[in-house]
């Protein structure tokens, strides 16, 4: 009985031996096999305004996940996305883990402290569960392109020491007092003006026939063959600001992108229109701050939008009989012909 006893305790110890390693492993594989480790790595945290930045998400997911791939980010206007891509990375444990990178392109058009969202990447167990993992918090420091030194607050500077006799204070003299003829020449001016003294000789044409003047002029010249897409956009800019300035008497010249834009909503406007003009002040900006480089039919485009703006919020008079005139579109040039080589 003893012996028999002595045989089942050695068989026991025998399969525990064998089985319990094996035992032990599974379930450290699959402890591993719910854990999803993602890193994020920006290219700088800091930076002016519309700089480029490249942000680069590593996903590693176990093997025995299925890979929905992330959602789509939800990013607010300040950011501008150029490119979003999505590629598989080998891992160090191939039967194991699976590596999945992100990498996005953007700007931010705003200044402070920003928060970039995370991302939101869906997984599904196998028993057909759906496992969400979002990217880590990360925050980027936005600085004006206008340089700190310019715009803090200088402390108010004492009274200066000058040394009665001395040459500098007849320069000091001198420069004070043609300073005091230009202010009162200029104040003089404008009351004079006021008056309407100058009324004949600073007559203006309609906000809309200036703009359509400007713009001939803009599309008579070969800015776009010369590569000048800078200058181009920044005339395009300012015609269409000027038009606005004195269409809806809104000053355009001193208001940012955003407060043009919430001061243009106020207004009795068409959606199209409001849309297409929005659409062309971003792509401004991008060429003056992210210096984005459009194509030529992209650049012609542009020149087309401010007319079609022009065309169609015009102020038309009324004649004394009540009715309205009908007033045909002003032309838009074809610049297709004379830019085709900037493609």
């Amino acid at each position: 009985m003893k012996r028999q006893v002595s045989s089942y305790l050695l068989c026991l110890v025998l399969a525990s031996a064998l089985f319990l390693p094996a035992i032990i492993w599974a379930e450290k594989e699959k402890a591993s096999a719910d854990e999803v480790i993602i890193t994020s790595d920006l290219s700088h945290t800091t930076g002016k305004l519309g700089d480029r930045r490249k942000l680069e998400i590593t996903v590693e997911y176990p093997a025995s996940l299925k890979n929905l791939g992330p959602k789509a980010p939800e990013w607010g206007e300040e950011f501008h996305i150029f490119s979003m891509k999505n590629t598989n990375a080998p891992s160090d444990k191939d039967d194991v883990k699976k590596a999945l990178v992100t990498v996005i392109e953007f700007s931010v058009f705003d200044t402070g402290e920003i928060k970039i969202p995370p991302l939101v990447y869906q997984f599904r167990n196998k028993d057909n569960e759906l496992i969400e993992v979002s990217s880590p918090k990360l925050w980027v420091s936005i600085s004006s392109l206008v340089a700190d030194d310019d715009s803090d607050i200088k402390d108010i500077k004492g009274p200066l020491s000058i040394q009665s006799g001395g040459r500098t204070v007849w320069i000091i003299v001198v420069f004070f007092a043609a300073a005091m003829m230009i202010i009162t020449g200029t104040l003089f001016f404008l009351r004079w003006r006021k008056n309407g003294n100058g009324k004949k000789a600073l007559a203006l044409d309609p906000p809309h026939i200036e703009a359509y003047k400007a713009l001939d002029t803009l599309s008579r010249q070969n800015l776009l063959p010369d590569g000048l897409y800078k200058e181009y956009y920044i005339r395009i800019s300012n015609i269409t600001r000027r038009y606005i300035d004195r269409r809806y008497n809104i000053d355009a010249f001193e208001r940012t992108t955003r407060e043009i834009k919430r001061d243009i909503m106020k207004e009795d406007i068409s959606r199209e229109a409001r849309n297409r003009l929005f659409e062309l002040f971003e792509e401004y900006d991008l060429v003056k701050f992210a210096k984005f480089i459009p194509t030529g039919s992209k650049a012609r485009e542009a020149l087309e939008t401010v007319y079609y703006f022009v065309d169609v919020t015009r102020e038309i008079p009324v004649i004394d009989s009540g009715e309205n005139p009908v007033e045909e579109k002003h032309p838009v040039p074809d610049l297709s012909s004379d830019n085709k080589n900037i493609e």
